[in-house]
């Protein structure tokens, strides 16, 4: 990490300045358990970053390349994905009240045990994610992609809003209200 991004994040987390970064270079950089509340990294490159245990209330990560990140129990609430590129991230145990996944790929990620309830997950992409003992609690599903999830343990479905989701591999395979509902349900309890 250059001095400047370290004075610059120091700075943030002392509160004298948010930080505000367009398509920053932070790949394979550990910024494990850093306060990077209301941190703003627009379109940035953190692919393989470390944020495990990190602080990012707040954040605007949108449009940004999370690639296999770390962000096992990161706090994450409130903080903005939109469209942001997870394939492969760990977001095991993470804390992610209320958080923007608009558009965003999680490909694969796992997001064992974390809380992501009140997410908006519309049009995003969980293809093959691992979600078991997920709190999906008020969890927003519309056009969310879904196939080969693994959702066993799951809770707060009942809470949610489930508008539609694609269960197709690579073709569109969309379920509607109630239908999309019961086959969550089904891949919950299984």
């Amino acid at each position: 990490m250059t001095s400047e991004l370290e004075s610059m994040l120091a700075r943030h987390e002392q509160g004298e300045e948010t930080l505000e970064l367009k398509n920053a270079d932070l790949r394979g950089m550990d910024l494990s358990g850093r306060d990077l509340t209301h941190i703003v990294l627009y379109e940035s490159q953190l692919d393989r970053v470390s944020l495990r245990g990190a602080d990012l209330y707040g954040a605007n990560l949108s449009g940004s390349s999370l690639v296999e990140a770390d962000l096992r129990g990161a706090q994450l609430s409130k903080s903005e994905f939109a469209g942001a590129n997870l394939c492969g991230a760990h977001l095991e145990g993470a804390i992610a009240n209320r958080i923007g996944l608009d558009g965003a790929n999680l490909r694969g990620a796992d997001l064992t045990e974390a809380d992501i309830g009140g997410a908006a997950l519309v049009g995003a992409d969980l293809r093959g994610a691992i979600l078991r003992g997920t709190g999906l609690d008020r969890v927003l599903f519309d056009r969310t992609r879904v196939y080969a999830a693994d959702l066993r343990g799951a809770t707060g479905l009942d809470g949610s809003t489930v508008v539609s989701i694609d269960i197709g591999e690579t073709e569109p395979v969309r379920l509607d209200g109630d239908a999309a509902r019961a086959w969550l349900v089904d891949r919950i309890s299984s």
